[in-house]
């Protein structure tokens, strides 16, 4: 199983689906529409890539969105968010995300951040973002061969 993650920002639909091909796209957004990017929308993508399942309590909890948009504290978001993940809720929502994962060779992460505030893309040590807590954690519970995507196709 190859495990990637991807952010979709300033990507095109035709760009992010020539990369992810037929591979599951997992979306790990808590909320899963746009008005600036509608072909990202949870509708568009279901009907629009050969394989795509959402589960929003992948994604942060509301409450902790706010929290991190007000205060910035990166390391107090890290805290949080992997707290979360260990709550029932949390567990629960990584369970089925491994049953899926199962299914499939190739596993896309996705989510928008791509870039950091000054237009640097991201890379595994900055990106400030929760698919990489998560891919960390899927990465305790399960053996697979983990490929962080930035600007190159697998």
């Amino acid at each position: 199983m190859k495990l990637y993650t991807i952010g979709y920002q300033k990507l095109t639909f035709n760009e992010f689906k020539n990369i992810v091909g037929n591979a599951l796209v997992i979306d790990v957004r808590r909320f899963t529409s746009s008005r600036y990017k509608p072909d990202f929308s949870k509708s568009f993508l279901s009907h629009h890539l050969a394989s795509y399942w959402h589960n929003a309590d992948l994604g942060p909890p509301k409450e902790l969105l706010r929290t991190y948009k007000e205060n910035k504290d990166w390391n107090s978001y890290v805290l949080k968010y992997n707290f979360y993940l260990d709550s029932n809720k949390g567990n629960c929502a990584l369970s089925n995300c491994i049953e899926k994962l199962k299914e499939y060779d190739t596993i896309f992460l996705m989510c928008y951040e791509r870039y950091d505030k000054k237009g640097r893309l991201f890379s595994e040590d900055n990106v400030k973002c929760h698919r990489r807590l998560l891919k960390n954690k899927l990465l305790d519970k399960l053996e697979c061969d983990l490929h962080f995507f930035s600007n190159t196709p697998p």
